[in-house]
């Protein structure tokens, strides 16, 4: 928190193994800052998977990352036991890289509003998610909790793994009309439900190469 809290476009943070438990708001770790096109702000384990952001399952954490700013790149980590999900993106631009999701959004709770692997919101557009590995995300026997759940426009999803969650391995939701998904080169299996569903309005789905 401290690190990313004086970062500026370009600036690139580099976390040592270890176990993160830091959170803000309420919202476990916060990236509100925004880099650029040319120089976006990252995020990156120096060993991939050794840095782990964890939630500790514990009510005042929310979500494990809750990302609001564009341009942010997050690189290698360990995302685990965010209460509500691992990760909910309201910003744009953004890159989610080469990270293990998992064990986000367990805990029994009576909530109508879904607990992810990856989450964006319907007003996000251009977001990248590549490389991960998103498994074991959501309630037992929930229809609601997917490995990523994702509404905004033109994101790229590539290289992922998604195994054992909820319900959908990657759920597209089209509450205001999604376009330009592109699904790339993805591997899902058993999670609860399926591997992909495409739900109400959407545009453009361009979904090749998948297992």
């Amino acid at each position: 928190t401290r690190a990313y809290g004086v970062a500026t476009p370009g600036s690139t943070i580099i976390v040592l193994p270890g176990v993160y438990t830091d959170y803000t708001s309420n919202w476990g770790l916060r990236l509100g800052r925004s880099g650029t096109a040319a120089s976006p702000i990252t995020l990156k384990s120096q060993v991939r998977g050794g840095a782990v952001i964890d939630g500790l399952n514990l009510p005042d954490r929310n979500q494990g990352i809750y990302l609001d700013g564009n341009y942010n790149v997050v690189d290698g980590f360990g995302i685990t036991r965010g209460p509500h999900g691992g990760i909910s993106i309201w910003g744009n631009y953004n890159q989610i890289l080469n990270n293990d999701i998992h064990h986000n959004g367990n805990p029994a709770s009576a909530s109508a509003y879904g607990q992810d692997g990856v989450y964006s919101s319907e007003s996000t557009r251009n977001n990248t998610y590549g490389g991960n590995y998103i498994h074991d995300n959501g309630r037992t026997g929930s229809n609601l909790d997917h490995g990523l759940y994702l509404c905004g426009d033109n994101e790229v999803v590539i290289n992922n793994v998604l195994i054992r969650n909820a319900a959908y391995g990657l759920h597209i939701a089209g509450y205001t009309t999604v376009s330009g998904m592109k699904v790339y080169n993805n591997v899902m299996a058993h999670n609860g439900k399926s591997g992909i569903i495409l739900w109400m309005a959407v545009s453009g789905m361009d979904i090749k190469n998948n297992i």
